[in-house]
């Protein structure tokens, strides 16, 4: 499940911020800021935190928290050293980063990003990235050693809580071509 609200980040900032670029990091390498395309929004990947062990199987199941660094970029050269004319330009397009993601949910098996601590902005030559970071939290879950080798045909659910019980049915979806 690493990685896969990338694409899901895309789409969702591309059809709520209509006119402006949304560039993944694949997008972005090898260009140089001088080409870069601006109003922007870059979509980082920023790493995970692993959780708590948990489930009905604590060793095999645990949970990770996803960062996902959501950058905005702006350009404007009427005030190069101090970045104000680029920032007033940015504000309106951080707003609406804000609202398009947060509470939102990429899949059903990822709960709903929140905002966390992100680094500050930069500024240079009227070129200013302001970096906003989410996340997102997901269970994943090991094989057993026995399945891993010798898989079974069986059914194989993954869901939201680690709790299990039909006060949590709801919670679950069936994956199906295991």
């Amino acid at each position: 499940m690493l990685l896969t609200a990338e694409p899901l980040l895309v789409a969702r900032l591309t059809e709520k911020l209509p006119g402006v670029a949304v560039l993944s990091a694949a997008d972005l390498a090898g260009v140089t800021q001088a080409r870069q395309v601006t109003p922007a929004v870059h979509v980082l990947w920023a790493g995970y935190r692993p959780g708590a062990m948990g489930g009905v199987d604590a060793e095999l199941t645990q949970e990770l928290t996803e960062n996902w660094l959501i950058a905005v970029a702006c350009r404007n050269l009427r005030s190069p050293k101090t970045g104000e004319h680029a920032r007033s330009e940015a504000a309106p397009l951080v707003a609406a980063v804000i609202e398009a993601l947060l509470g939102w949910q990429p899949t059903a098996l990822h709960r709903a990003l929140h905002l966390a601590a992100a680094p500050g902005p930069r500024f240079e030559a009227g070129f200013g990235t302001y970096p906003l970071l989410f996340t997102t939290r997901f269970f994943v879950q090991a094989l057993e050693e026995a399945e891993a080798t010798n898989p079974l045909p069986h059914e194989v659910w993954a869901g939201l809580s680690p709790d299990i019980g039909t006060a949590h049915e709801d919670d679950y979806v069936e994956v199906t071509g295991v």
